[in-house]
């Protein structure tokens, strides 16, 4: 084996988990960078941490019809291509905008494709009520020949009085204060406390470096016992 391959196969893999956790990683730096503040006294700019209630009515999710405040739903499709494949994002919609409410007072939090951390954020079963639930949102289920895609579904709620932690930059209109999110920094919305939140992002990225650097150890141990053999 070539030394070059080794060094870019090696390299790769130290640095794939810092490129794609990078929004990851600047959204954990901006939350921990800004204490969590009242509405009441927010800033006229800049970046701001705030935790409240969601105020109105209650609404549906649109995969179960549960009682809700605040839903985002994220369905991807597995799709192969020869000897490997990948997951590819079919939908991903999130209610909004909503009014947060600390008691000191409100505001409008914009609909922005937010980052959302809610507990146990893991995939449905996808059986045939979910299948159901998903071509009523116009999302196809079946193959070609009929068979059923290999899907991936999460649904992530905030209930009805639940508290809520929400990062994200101030914006000033006509029409008073708000929240929003940036392209590179998507508005945070998390169901649960900050430190709660850094254990999400923190294990996330950590999962993530292990399997990789886990395949740079095994390429370097197999490297090393081809130029000793």
């Amino acid at each position: 084996m070539d030394t070059w391959i080794f060094w870019i196969v090696v390299i790769g893999c130290i640095m794939a988990p810092l490129i794609i956790s990078a929004k990851t990683i600047r959204n954990l730096l901006i939350s921990l960078r800004f204490p969590t503040s009242q509405i009441s006294t927010l800033p006229e700019k800049g970046w701001v941490q705030v935790k409240g209630r969601i105020r109105g009515e209650a609404i549906k999710s649109p995969i179960d019809q549960v009682n809700c405040s605040f839903y985002q739903v994220e369905v991807k499709e597995y799709r192969s291509y020869g000897k490997g494949g990948n997951w590819h994002t079919l939908l991903k919609e999130t209610s909004g905008p909503f009014e947060l409410d600390d008691m000191t007072g409100r505001v409008k939090v914009l609909k922005s494709n937010p980052q959302v951390v809610v507990k146990n954020d893991g995939a449905m079963k996808v059986d045939d009520e979910i299948r159901s639930a998903l071509k009523n949102l116009g999302i196809t289920t079946t193959g070609m020949l009929g068979f059923n895609k290999r899907l991936r579904v999460y649904q992530r709620l905030v209930t009805p009085g639940e508290e809520v932690l929400v990062v994200g930059k101030i914006r000033q209109s006509e029409q008073g204060i708000s929240i929003s999110g940036r392209r590179l920094s998507p508005i945070i919305i998390s169901s649960m406390d900050r430190a709660g939140m850094y254990r999400v992002f923190v294990w996330g990225m950590a999962k993530l470096a292990i399997i990789f650097y886990l395949v740079a150890a095994i390429f370097i141990v197999v490297y090393f016992l081809s130029i000793s053999s």
